[in-house]
């Protein structure tokens, strides 16, 4: 399998821009604007809110979630998710959700949506500890 960790930081970082896929071929990266972000952070907001039976799932400090509950979800994320995660990424590649359909696995799909999500999560983290008061910017 092609997509690896090399690609975690492949898709998201400019000093490259291409991805590689499980199928060996490589497929450019376009650079992703605030607008793009901001669209694909609908996108991801969307997708979480058409499974509802997420809002009940209940993380215990202690044990984490039950496996029981994760199965309890399948059949609606397997219902519902991943049209909208090939939209998701359709977005992200400026390509049609037919071309993500035909050309790319699940495992380059995972490969292109975590990392987006990982350096989101990074940067918000990574800023919140900088802020010393409520509604103050980080120094530069």
């Amino acid at each position: 399998m092609k997509s690896d960790l090399k690609n975690d930081t492949q898709a998201f970082f400019p000093d490259t821009d291409v991805f590689i896929c499980s199928s060996g071929e490589q497929i450019k990266i376009p650079r992703i604007t605030w607008g793009k972000e901001i669209k694909l952070l609908k996108s991801a907001s969307s997708i979480i809110k058409s499974v509802p039976e997420l809002n009940s799932l209940s993380i215990n400090s202690e044990t984490g979630v039950q496996l029981t509950d994760i199965l309890k979800l399948v059949p609606s994320i397997l219902e519902t998710v991943p049209e909208q995660v090939t939209g998701f990424v359709a977005l992200m590649l400026d390509r049609t959700p037919e071309w993500v359909n035909e050309n790319l696995s699940s495992s380059d799909v995972v490969g292109l949506v975590f990392p987006f999500f990982k350096k989101f999560m990074a940067n918000l983290v990574g800023t919140l500890p900088k802020m010393q008061t409520p509604g103050a910017l980080p120094a530069a």
